[in-house]
């Protein structure tokens, strides 16, 4: 869909719109990506003198890198797996191995529980196969 921005929804000289975003976090700076593919004219609004919300980081007066938030994105989110991709700086990420684990209190499992415990199997098997898909997505750009 990302690519229909700069084809399908591609802006004319006078459908062009100037757009202000509130916001340089994530959704915000990937909206201005996404506009001035389309043609548009964005200007992002930030608050502070750094951009990402609840993923920038940046270096304080000692040289140490300071992070306001979780830093982690898993393979398993096609959209940003695309955006890295359009944005070409997938190589620049710190990929890590990881795995999913449940946790649950009680010991004795009811027939919900196992249900739950089904449902999370089910789920975690379509993570890895979406997961897969998007790996092979992003590969073919």
């Amino acid at each position: 869909m990302s690519n229909s921005f700069k084809t399908t929804l591609k802006a004319n000289e006078s459908q062009k719109k100037k757009v202000a975003i509130i916001g340089g976090g994530l959704s915000g700076l990937s909206c201005a990506k996404y506009l001035v593919d389309a043609g548009h004219e964005p200007t992002v609004y930030e608050a502070r003198d750094v951009l990402g919300g609840k993923v920038s980081a940046w270096k304080d007066e000692d040289g140490d890198w300071i992070e306001t938030g979780l830093h982690i994105f898993f393979g398993a989110y096609p959209n940003v797996m695309n955006m890295f991709a359009e944005l070409g700086i997938h190589d620049r990420l710190q990929w890590k191995v990881h795995q999913m684990t449940f946790a649950m209190q009680e010991v004795c499992f009811s027939i919900d529980h196992l249900l739950y415990l089904f449902q999370c199997i089910i789920f975690a098997a379509l993570i890895s196969y979406d997961t897969h898909q998007t790996q092979q997505n992003t590969a073919s750009w």
